[in-house]
């Protein structure tokens, strides 16, 4: 494909979106050095600034890694993770064939609830919740900080339990007695702070998705849950559908970038 130079669409602009087109049809494997800036300029004609100002984009949007004196690589592809069904991150992630695990950062009681937290789980008299903070890995690699807001008197051994590996969801319908009818999800972007980013791997600053859901069960909200989930390896899928035959209206998912696949829209 060929640049217009007469378009009022930057050459940049138009560049970025072939080599995106490339990077999603799977012209380079995960970690596959791509074109260099100089083969670029030759091949389209352009400036290096002009090939400079594109691949800058494209970093920024997680498609390619630079590495300073090696190269331009291809990033990793995406799983996908729903939002709004399935809420166990451990068996979206081992459905798609990769290796989910956490790292238990704090674990601790709030003896009193910041009021905002209180109010999402409906707290009066009993202020009292866990806060579990975790890193949720893909193939041991830091996808999510995830902190979880539970009611104390729910599942109040929780603290006792092997917090990296437990099934948070699932124990505490169990303790309960009580199943998950249905969540509320809030998404908004975000760039990391300091203590995120170090949590995560990343520069601070660097663009991220901040996913907030309640989890219910009936009228009853039982935890909290508040995920930032790096902007570099995912994005949300959004899927409408119209007379469907099961009544299912709309279903949101999440793709995390993993190797060897390529980028999808």
């Amino acid at each position: 494909m060929k640049l217009d130079a007469s378009s009022v669409v930057p050459l940049y602009h138009q560049l970025k979106e072939i080599l995106r087109e490339m990077l999603k049809n799977g012209a380079w494997a995960e970690g596959q050095e791509i074109p260099s800036e100089r083969l670029l300029m030759e091949a389209y004609g352009v400036s290096r600034a002009t090939v400079r100002q594109a691949l800058g984009e494209l970093a920024r949007e997680g498609l390619i890694i630079r590495k300073q004196g090696r190269g331009t690589f291809s990033s990793k592809a995406k799983i996908a993770q729903n939002l709004i069904g399935e809420p166990s991150f451990v068996r979206q992630v081992s459905e798609q064939g990769f290796e989910p695990s956490s790292t238990l950062i704090e674990a601790s009681v709030e003896a009193d609830t910041p009021e905002h937290i209180a109010k999402v789980l409906a707290l009066t008299t009993l202020r009292q919740t866990f806060r579990l903070c975790r890193i949720r890995l893909v193939d041991d690699e830091p996808l999510a900080l995830e902190t979880l807001y539970i009611p104390r008197h729910l599942a109040p051994n929780l603290l006792g339990q092997d917090l990296q590996t437990l099934a948070v969801m699932e124990y505490l319908q169990a303790q309960g007695n009580f199943s998950l009818t249905h969540s509320a999800t809030s998404i908004e972007p975000v760039l990391t702070n300091e203590f995120e980013a170090a949590q995560l791997g990343v520069q601070a600053g660097m663009p991220a998705l901040s996913v907030e859901r309640t989890f219910y069960a009936d009228s009853v909200p039982f935890c909290l849950q508040k995920r930032v989930i790096r902007g570099d390896r995912s994005k949300f899928l959004l899927t409408v559908y119209h007379n469907s035959p099961t009544g299912e209206v709309v279903k949101v998912g999440l793709e995390v970038r993993q190797p060897g696949q390529p980028q999808s829209v």
